[in-house]
C-alpha cells in the first residue's frame, strides 16, 4: 500500500478520517489524565569530618574532607534500600527517588533526586529523605560505638525551593497514542475502501440481466417488420432471369407497407 492509494482511501473515505480524528482525540484526553506530569526536586547533603580530627588538624572542617567517600557510600547503600523506599512511599504514595555521589562535585556528598506528584509534596518528600542523611549517619555509629568527638556528621548543601516540572512520560504517552491513532485510522480507511471497491466492481455483472429483459422485450416488435409480402417478393426476384451486365436489371429495394 503505497502513500497515495492511502491518500485516495481518506479521500473518498472522509468520514473514517473525522471518526478517527475524534476517537484519537478521546484518547490523547484519556492519556493525558493518566499520566499527569510529575515534578522533580533535588538536594545535596555533605558529610563533616569529626570535631577531633579537625581540632587535631587544620581546625577547618572543609579541609578535612578527605577520607570521608566510605562513609558516604555507605550513607547512600542505606537509603538505597528497600526498606527504606518503602518507609518513604509510606510518607508519599507517589514519591520515586534515587539517592548517589554528586557528580558536579568532589567531596563526600549525597544527591538525593526525588519525583512526586504535585509541587508541595515533592519537596516535603525530598526533605523528608534528606533528614534521614544525619539519622543514618548517627544510628551507624552509635551502633559501633564510635565516641560523639569522633562521629562524622553532615550539613544540607542545597535543597531546591523551586520544583521541576517533568513531561516526559506524558510525551512519550502521548505519541504513542496519537501514533496508533494516526495508523488505525489509515488502515481502517483503506480496508472499508478496498471492501466497498470490491463491491462495485460486482455490480455491473449482475445488472446485465435487467438490460437484455429490455432488449428481449423490444425484439417483437423488430421482428414485425419480416411480412410475407416481403418472402413472395424475394421469391419472385430469385426466379426472374436477369441480365449482370444490364443496368436496368439492378436490384430495386422496395420497402414493406406497414
Amino acid at each position: 500500500m503505497g502513500w497515495g492509494q492511502a491518500l485516495r482511501a481518506l479521500k473518498r473515505r472522509w468520514y473514517v478520517l473525522v471518526l478517527g480524528l475524534l476517537a484519537t482525540a478521546g484518547l490523547l484526553y484519556v492519556a493525558w489524565d493518566l499520566t499527569p506530569p510529575t515534578y522533580i526536586a533535588r538536594g545535596t547533603e555533605l558529610l563533616l569530618p569529626p570535631t577531633q580530627q579537625v581540632d587535631e588538624g587544620t581546625q577547618n572542617a572543609l579541609l578535612e574532607l578527605s577520607g570521608l567517600d566510605a562513609p558516604a557510600s555507605l550513607v547512600i547503600g542505606q537509603l538505597d534500600s528497600q526498606a527504606v523506599h518503602d518507609q518513604v512511599a509510606e510518607f508519599s504514595p507517589e514519591a520515586e527517588y534515587t539517592v548517589e555521589t554528586d557528580p558536579s562535585l568532589r567531596g563526600p556528598t549525597v544527591l538525593v533526586t526525588m519525583n512526586d506528584a504535585t509541587p508541595e509534596q515533592v519537596l516535603a518528600s525530598l526533605a523528608y529523605v534528606l533528614d534521614l542523611v544525619p539519622r543514618t549517619l548517627s544510628t551507624m555509629q552509635a551502633n559501633l560505638d564510635v565516641p560523639t568527638t569522633a562521629t562524622v556528621t553532615s550539613m544540607r548543601l542545597t535543597a531546591d525551593t523551586e520544583p521541576e516540572v517533568e513531561y516526559s512520560a506524558t510525551v512519550r504517552l502521548l505519541v504513542l497514542v496519537a501514533g496508533v491513532g494516526a495508523v488505525g485510522t489509515v488502515v481502517l480507511a483503506v480496508a472499508l475502501d478496498a471492501l466497498f471497491g470490491r463491491d462495485r466492481r460486482r455490480k455491473p455483472m449482475g445488472s446485465d440481466k435487467p438490460g437484455k429483459a429490455k432488449a428481449n422485450r423490444r425484439s417483437p416488435a423488430r421482428a414485425e417488420a419480416v411480412t410475407p409480402e416481403h418472402v413472395a417478393l424475394s421469391t419472385s426476384r430469385d426466379n426472374s432471369p436477369c441480365d449482370n451486365d444490364s443496368p436496368s436489371n439492378a436490384p430495386e429495394f422496395v420497402s414493406s407497407p406497414r
